[in-house]
């Protein structure tokens, strides 16, 4: 029986450390990942304008400040015009101008996908000099902005107008049974015959 003796002494070794809570292997180390550094905010300086260019965005902003208090009648005109000139000079210019003019009717969604075309044509050519694309970036960010705004808008002016519906029939139901006979207290008068 010698054989039996070992082989259960060989087990009580085995299993006596798992039973006292004692592991045989060595525990893993735990790795913490940390996530990763953020990248540090880049901050590109300004591409210097060239002074003529200067000029000519000076000049482009004056004219989207006076363009900008024309009444519709003068605005459509000024659109037309801006459409004639355009044929003849296809500058970057001209371009800026025709979207901006096109992005002051509020009424017209094709005017907004033209305006925006003519600002994504700007920003994507090569020998468009960096002030006009710079300033059809800020105008595609504007025309952004005020279709958000003006979605909005609309939404809330619906919203208002169900609510009014909804008070509009909660009077009138009110109406009604202001208006209605009321019922005696000891239930409905029986007619006399």
């Amino acid at each position: 029986m010698p054989g039996i003796a070992n082989r259960t002494a060989w087990l009580a070794a085995a299993l006596l450390p798992l039973l006292c809570g004692c592991q045989l292997i060595a525990p893993q180390p735990v790795v913490v990942q940390l996530p990763p550094e953020p990248e540090p905010l880049r901050v590109v300086p300004p591409v210097p304008v060239e002074p003529e260019r200067r000029d000519e965005l000076a000049e482009l902003m004056a004219y989207f400040v006076r363009a900008g208090s024309l009444p519709a009648a003068q605005l459509q005109s000024e659109i037309a015009l801006m459409e004639d000139r355009l044929r003849s000079d296809t500058g970057a210019a001209t371009r800026l101008c025709l979207a901006y003019l096109l992005s002051l009717v509020a009424d017209k969604p094709q005017y907004h996908q033209r305006s925006q075309q003519l600002l994504a044509e700007i920003q994507q050519e090569l020998y468009t000099p960096v002030g006009y694309k710079d300033l059809a970036k800020f105008l595609v960010h504007s025309q952004r902005r005020d279709i958000a705004q003006r979605n909005s808008l609309q939404a809330e002016r619906r919203q208002r107008r169900q609510l009014q519906q909804q008070l509009d029939a909660l009077k009138d139901i009110e109406r009604k049974i202001i208006e209605r006979k009321p019922m005696p207290i000891n239930g409905p008068e029986e007619v006399e015959p």
